[in-house]
């Protein structure tokens, strides 16, 4: 199992003053070579203050040639899967599992620390020679600073 930083390009746009709410993007490549359950990519940062509301996951060229890749995001010493408990990493479009989200349907995340959203390889079963697959994640939030 490893942790991977994938946040170095990170985007934000976050207003000046007073509540803010804001989104944060990154485009992730989740690479499937020695790629493992339980390895963690660590996608956005987060910082001290800011409710996250929730995430949405795009794919941009899903992983392919696997026979499983299921995907958590949460917050990693917190609720893994707080985000998403159940995305299928081999789907070409929009991906929002139906299974309840602990965070969303609390209202949200709030980082007392700074911290990152994580993305979990829960489940990865290779089937002959997979491509690595790039994925767009974005949250969404107010910084209560």
């Amino acid at each position: 199992m490893a942790t991977t930083d994938l946040t170095g390009d990170t985007s934000a746009a976050v207003p000046f003053q007073g509540n803010k709410f804001f989104t944060i993007k990154n485009r992730i490549t989740i690479p499937v070579t020695g790629l493992t359950a339980g390895d963690i990519f660590e996608a956005l940062r987060i910082k001290a203050g800011w409710l996250i509301q929730g995430i949405t996951w795009s794919p941009v060229t899903a992983v392919t040639d696997c026979t499983t890749m299921t995907i958590l995001v949460g917050i990693t010493g917190g609720t893994v899967n707080g985000f998403d408990a159940d995305i299928d990493g081999k789907v070409t479009t929009f991906a929002k599992s139906a299974l309840a989200d602990t965070y969303t349907a609390a209202g949200g995340f709030y980082a007392t620390a700074n911290d990152t959203i994580d993305v979990e390889v829960h489940a990865y079963t290779a089937n002959g020679t997979a491509i690595s697959g790039v994925y767009d994640i974005t949250a969404y939030g107010i910084d209560l600073n």
